[in-house]
């Protein structure tokens, strides 16, 4: 998850520096983002599924649903570095839990202000999207 997040920060930070319309355009044609599928593979595996909390199980399916739908469009890449700092933050939180530094409320709290906070900044981000020349 930090490999994927550190690579697409860094991406976007080129990208973001660059002045070429067309260098931009051949940055994303030749640079796909990195997705961090084997969570995906993780996920469903029995023994995880059965033992990660209802509420990370949700969060996480959401989150690689919406990376899915971010990947496949590199002009997303702010929008998925939001979403990707989200998902790493929920896997942090599910392994508070199952190491029993939280209880399941306060897991259940963290999770919907992390999904609350996404759909804000996720929003922010469509208007930023917009609002550019």
């Amino acid at each position: 998850m930090d490999t994927s997040l550190d690579y697409s920060t860094s991406m976007n930070v080129y990208v973001q520096s660059l002045q070429d319309k067309q260098l931009i355009e051949n940055v994303y044609k030749n640079n796909d983002l990195p997705a961090p599928t084997y969570l995906d593979d993780i996920i469903v595996q029995p023994i995880v599924s059965k033992n990660i909390s209802p509420a990370g199980l949700g969060a996480i399916n959401n989150l690689i649903i919406i990376n899915k739908y971010l990947n496949s469009d590199l002009n997303n890449l702010a929008r998925y570095i939001i979403n990707l700092q989200t998902q790493k933050e929920v896997l942090e939180s599910e392994v508070e839990y199952q190491s029993d530094l939280i209880d399941i409320e306060q897991l259940e709290r963290r999770v919907e202000l992390l999904k609350q906070r996404l759909g804000e900044q996720l929003k922010g981000q469509q208007g930023a999207v917009e609002a550019a020349p």
